[in-house]
């Protein structure tokens, strides 16, 4: 008796997670589908003139504040123009460290080096600024980086570029400029 009763569950469980599937689909159909009448399909934040759907998925978008880690040293500094954070470990080393030249995603719209209200970005951020923007902003941080990597006590032939989802597309490209510009001292991707 109790195996009918749990397998009469069982059907009825998965009746219920198809029907809400079936109206989930239902909806989501009809409403990606559905015209938005003239006059509202602006962002209710820009129509009341508070700012830009952009600007509040940003500002959503940043989080808290993480708090320091006593073991890094962080440095905000500037590479030409292009704002860094650098993280060195406290600890003292006996010979030069590695090095990660790390770019952070976002579509190229969202995402900083900070994930702080008051945030700082590694790379220009569209669509204030046009591509190639975001991809000279990061070669020129990298160049820099590796021609003054001793100066950081880090060694140039053992540095990684990387980063994630929109910082990884950057820092294929800007691997392929290093890979001629420093032969002898190739990052590691």
């Amino acid at each position: 008796m109790e195996f009918v009763y749990a397998l009469l569950v069982l059907v009825l469980a998965v009746f219920i997670a198809a029907f809400i599937l079936l109206v989930v689909g239902t909806i989501y159909f009809d409403l990606s589908n559905s015209e938005i009448p003239l006059g509202v399909d602006q962002p209710i934040l820009e129509k009341l003139g508070l700012c830009s759907q952009l600007g509040f998925t940003r500002y959503m978008r940043q989080g808290r504040k993480l708090g320091e880690d006593p073991k890094l040293f962080i440095k905000d500094l500037q590479f030409g123009k292009v704002p860094v954070r650098i993280y060195q470990p406290r600890a003292p080393s006996a010979g030069r460290r590695r090095g990660v030249i790390y770019f952070h995603g976002g579509g190229w719209m969202f995402g900083s080096i900070s994930k702080i209200f008051n945030r700082k970005n590694m790379y220009r951020l569209a669509p204030e600024h046009t591509y190639p923007a975001q991809y000279e902003d990061c070669l020129t941080a990298t160049t820099h980086f590796m021609k003054t990597a001793e100066d950081y006590g880090v060694d140039p032939t053992c540095i990684i570029i990387s980063g994630d989802s929109a910082g990884g597309n950057l820092a294929a490209a800007v691997y392929q400029v290093c890979s001629l510009q420093f032969s002898g001292s190739l990052p590691v991707m």
